[in-house]
């Protein structure tokens, strides 16, 4: 290896009025220990050989004045040109460039380095412009070591599964973020900020998947990112991007907007173990192509918080919220499906702690289930109001819906696990709700056998209303519901609370359709003023009537013996 070595001494300014300053003679290195360097020129590591090496050290100092917006320096210029290293470590050591530094042009597996202190200061960076200039690498780790762009950080303009790691402290700073820029094959590119302190801030937007997909942002261990706004998945081809925020005190902050799936499909997030997600409004699936994309927060004390609207489904379809395993959800308003295209939109909650809370300063925070459903696993819901007012809205499952409810004009409650229980505060039934209550055992309770709505508050309810009765059988799919004798009367709880307010039994529709065992007899709707039932009234089989007949028959008999004759006197 041939080595190059500015010793240590005075003040070392370099004027090199050509085009060409560097490292690029195979496998060579080049040490800027403890001394200054200054050029104009272009300063390349690696223009067309590999394996060159820079390292600035001991309060060495590099500075490029050149190229303002352009070109300063270059790691891994041609494609020949790969495993290029630059090092810049230990506090006082600096490398100034007043244009860009670009770490894999069209060379690949190219690396910078900022660690223990260590400072680059540029105008933009750039990893992997053209289609070849793969793997290239920025670490920065160690308290105080800093990498500051002017501008932006571009990372695979073209070129794929480039990354950034920011570690131990280490913190870049930029204007805004580009991440699978200007290509569909700049993809897998990856930003990693991990550790106490670990901090990476962008003034502007974090831009992931601009036009290549499949690329990640990962913060753990208490690393925290900061930007105005995220917009992730902008084309159809910037699909499947992935972010992971995970571990107590690692964060994402965002001053504005949040958009997961602007325009693409199949994008992931996961807050997970005590992370925390910060915004003002945030959107899952805006266009009509941002479908399938999912958030998942999960862990006691993962928070998704948003300072405004969260919209689950603006144009887009079939795309999932999550919120599990002790995980919390703040939003002032929340829409699920919000637009004719975006149908089959998921808002789930699941498990004991799990919540989702909608509300605000004014006391207005509304659950718009539009155009989907939310389903309910043990979890709960804490709204000013929750509404489901759409034929393609769906309210089921087990847990809480704290707030006032609102179910008409087609929108459905379906309680239970088929069945179970759906508890309540207080609950209106307006007109065109419709209530899916399931059987599955007349032998069993209210909520194990069959469907049970529990209100601690009031209920009420408006004309018309209907009630689907549905029968399980004993695998809870639609079947033959268990033990049930068309020839018995019974009674069934399906709603409880404080008090109910507006009930008259003709303002329900029963429909049997989706009831499939065998009967003659009639069903009706009763309420006590706190309690609403379903009841069915037998017609007795014919052999019950012959008997009834028949004793009608003989004590008429009996009768007409026992009057006594006339007398002829």
């Amino acid at each position: 290896m041939k080595k190059k070595r500015l010793s240590v001494g005075l003040y070392v300014s370099l004027f090199v009025l050509i085009s060409f300053m560097g490292v690029d003679s195979l496998y060579s290195q080049t040490v800027i220990d403890g001394v200054t360097v200054e050029t104009n020129a272009v300063y390349f590591i690696g223009d067309t050989t590999a394996g060159n090496t820079l390292v600035i050290t001991n309060n060495g100092q590099l500075f490029i004045t050149n190229n303002v917006n352009g070109d300063a320096a270059i790691i891994g210029n041609d494609i020949s040109s790969s495993n290029n290293t630059v090092l810049v470590e230990g506090i006082g050591s600096l490398w100034t460039n007043e244009g860009n530094i670009t770490i894999g042009n069209t060379g690949a597996v190219n690396t910078l380095t900022i660690s223990n202190g260590g400072r680059v200061e540029n105008f933009t960076t750039i990893l992997g412009i053209e289609a070849s200039s793969s793997n290239n690498t920025l670490l920065i780790t160690g308290a105080n070591s800093v990498l500051t762009n002017q501008d932006d950080i571009l990372i695979g303009y073209e070129g794929a599964n480039n990354s950034i790691i920011i570690s131990n402290a280490g913190t870049l700073a930029n204007c805004c973020t580009y991440m699978g820029m200007i290509s569909p094959y700049s993809t897998n590119n990856t930003v990693q900020v991990t550790g106490a302190n670990s901090l990476w801030t962008n003034e502007g937007t974090i831009m992931m998947g601009f036009f290549g997909g499949a690329n990640s942002i990962t913060i753990s261990n208490g690393g925290q990112v900061f930007a105005s706004d995220t917009f992730v998945g902008n084309t159809q081809t910037s699909s499947n991007n992935l972010a992971i925020i995970t571990g107590a005190g690692s964060l994402w902050s965002n001053e504005t907007d949040f958009v997961w799936g602007g325009g693409s499909m199949g994008n992931s997030l996961s807050i997970l173990d005590g992370a925390v997600l910060y915004n003002d409004q945030a959107i899952v699936g805006l266009d009509v192509d941002s479908s399938n994309n999912t958030i998942l927060v999960a862990g006691s004390g993962s928070v998704w918080s948003n300072q405004s609207i969260l919209s689950l489904g603006v144009d887009g379809a079939n795309n999932t919220l999550i919120i599990s395993n002790g995980g919390t959800v703040y939003s002032t308003n929340a829409i699920v499906g919000q637009y004719v295209t975006s149908t089959n939109n998921l808002l789930r909650i699941d498990g004991i702690g799990s919540r989702l809370v909608v509300t605000n300063s004014t006391g207005g925070g509304v659950l718009d289930i539009h155009q989907g459903t939310l389903h309910l696993r043990g979890g709960e819901v804490l709204a000013d109001l929750i509404v489901a007012t759409n034929g393609l809205s769906l309210l089921t499952g087990f847990g809480n819906l704290n707030g006032d409810v609102l179910v008409a004009n087609g929108g459905s409650l379906s309680p239970g696990n088929s069945p179970g229980i759906l508890n309540g505060s207080n609950m209106t039934w307006g007109s065109g709700g419709i209530y899916q209550w399931e059987i599955l055992d007349t032998a069993g309770g209210a909520g194990s056998g069959w469907d049970l709505i529990d209100l601690s508050g009031s209920l009420a309810t408006g004309n018309p209303f209907a009630i689907n009765i549905i029968s399980m059988d004993s695998f809870s799919t639609y079947g033959d519901t268990l033990n049930f004798d068309p020839f018995l009367d019974y009674q069934w709880l399906i709603t409880s609370a404080s008090s109910i307010s507006g009930f008259n039994a003709g303002d329900f529709t029963l429909n049997l359709s989706a009831f499939s065992n065998t009967f003659s007899g009639t069903w009706s709707i009763s309420s006590d003023g706190s309690s609403v039932f379903l009841n069915y009234h037998a017609i007795p089989e014919p052999s019950t009537w012959a008997l009834i007949i028949l004793g009608a028959i003989c004590a008429g008999g009996m009768i007409h013996r026992r009057i006594p004759k006339p007398s002829l006197h």
